[in-house]
């Protein structure tokens, strides 16, 4: 049997980047919030559809996952892979990508839309981003996408 439990970080770089990704989940609540305040209402959390998706729009069949930089690799940012235990990380994001591709397909296969926000798009701030989600999803309404 694999160990598959997440080695303890072996340089200071390697726990920065780990500490600052716990800050991801906050970031989601602020989006949301910020989101919400904005005028992008009607979403669910965590619907039971594929990929469990950060928020989901039942009405325009719209997945939004909020992904962190590090875990989902995030091709703008191009952070390095730790270089510690290198092949124990290069299997977990493999995992992750495949992960995100498979719950893309099986959204696709459903009719649903899937959108990825970026961690680096809600820091420092979410209102910038979430302004640009609720005029989104106003238009799409308007347009009677849903």
């Amino acid at each position: 049997m694999v160990n598959r439990s997440r080695p303890a970080p072996s340089s200071e770089n390697a726990r920065q980047t780990m500490r600052a990704n716990r800050a991801v989940s906050r970031r989601e609540v602020a989006f949301r919030k910020a989101a919400w305040a904005m005028g992008a209402r009607g979403y669910r959390v965590h619907p039971r559809i594929p990929g469990r998706p950060d928020m989901y729009f039942p009405g325009l069949r719209l997945a939004i996952f909020i992904h962190g930089c590090f875990w989902h690799r995030c091709p703008a940012c191009g952070l390095p892979e730790p270089k510690a235990n290198a092949e124990f990380w290069r299997r977990k994001f493999e995992e992750n990508l495949e992960r995100d591709r498979r719950a893309g397909a099986e959204l696709e296969q459903l009719g649903i839309e899937k959108m990825t926000i970026w961690e680096h798009e809600v820091r420092p701030s979410a209102s910038l981003r979430a302004r640009a989600l609720a005029a989104d999803i106003a238009a799409r309404r308007r347009h009677g996408t849903s």
